[in-house]
């Protein structure tokens, strides 16, 4: 999802694009304040993320070091809510403090995740059926994610369809 140039390593270039994906998907232009300002947040949060997952230190994210992270807070059962907030943020384009559907479906855009099946996992994720995924819904549907073992558990939908 991360690794949106697909070259096999989360650098810094993979959240520069995701930045650029959502000015477009959000018709910004690309030296426009809200794209510089995102552009200065995700190079934070890169700084910030790849101090805690980059153990060779040579600058980019290994699948085996992003795995061995995420093993890590399965084993702490605390996951980076610091990342997430970050995330939300981001996507939430009218500063509301909630993320409507399009602004899910943005998430999924960015990251070139197919958006077939937005609707259908937005209305699940949607615990209280307002219309808008609160903070906190997010941060406990991927507490489901991570640590549920309820393989029906709705926080396993959250960027779509889970096959083995």
């Amino acid at each position: 999802m991360y690794d949106v140039n697909n070259n096999g390593t989360l650098q810094l270039d993979d959240l520069e694009i995701v930045v650029y994906n959502l000015a477009t998907i959000r018709s910004w232009n690309v030296s426009s304040g809200k794209c510089k300002i995102l552009l200065e947040k995700f190079a934070y949060e890169w700084m910030r993320l790849k101090g805690q997952i980059d153990v060779d230190r040579d600058g980019k994210i290994s699948l085996d070091e992003w795995l061995a992270y995420h093993e890590k807070i399965l084993v702490e059962q605390r996951q980076n809510t610091t990342w997430v907030s970050f995330i939300f943020d981001a996507l939430n384009e009218d500063m509301n403090g909630h993320l409507c559907k399009k602004e899910w479906q943005d998430l999924f855009k960015a990251h070139h995740i197919p958006t077939v099946y937005v609707d259908e996992i937005f209305a699940k994720l949607d615990a209280d059926g307002n219309g808008y995924l609160s903070k906190e819904e997010v941060i406990e549907r991927l507490n489901e994610f991570y640590f549920s073992n309820d393989p029906t558990a709705i926080g396993n939908c959250m960027f779509g369809a889970y096959t083995w």
